[in-house]
């Protein structure tokens, strides 16, 4: 619940996310120009493949997990852990960092660490949807939202989510 109102689920199909790709690369593209783009698995890696192959640039990826796969994501771990180093080399380059959604930016925060550590000279971050309390933890982001966002990769997660839903009284 938020503010004593149900948590709404709002889902979004792969129109609304080639439609929000669309306005993140927008505000992207206004003022950086990355040589890269780097997908946090597994769930940042569709909206990072569409802006890399828009610009015509590489796109990697690394995991990192925060949260469980539950709807509404149950938080695993304080710090975000690296389960999967980058492996491309970005020594020198300007990265762009994409994730779907950010909560409190501590996944995209340990991505860019990461990425400096590995010689990036420029790191910003971008995401589809923000929450509140994240907004100023992302560089660029398409829409800011209050609900749980289901994307079509979370497809099988939804019968869990209800469930969760259901027992908190939302």
């Amino acid at each position: 619940m938020r503010d004593g109102n149900p948590m709404k689920a709002v889902y979004a199909d792969l129109r609304k996310v080639h439609e929000w790709t669309g306005l993140l690369l927008q505000k992207v593209f206004e003022t950086f120009q990355p040589d890269c783009v780097v997908g946090i698995e597994r769930s940042g890696t569709v909206p990072s493949n569409i802006i890399a192959n828009s610009l015509g640039i590489p796109s990697y990826s690394v995991r990192i997990r925060h949260y469980g796969s539950g709807l509404p994501p149950i938080e695993l771990y304080e710090d975000p852990i690296i389960l999967r180093p980058l492996r491309a080399n970005v020594e020198g380059q300007r990265v762009l960092v994409i994730d779907d959604l950010v909560r409190t930016g501590r996944t995209l925060q340990k991505a860019v660490l990461h990425l400096r550590e590995k010689g990036a000279i420029e790191v910003k971050t971008g995401t589809l949807v923000v929450k509140p309390e994240g907004l100023k933890k992302v560089d660029f982001y398409a829409v800011q939202s209050e609900d749980c966002v289901v994307f079509p990769w979370d497809v099988g997660k939804q019968d869990e989510f209800r469930s969760e839903l259901s027992q908190t009284g939302s």
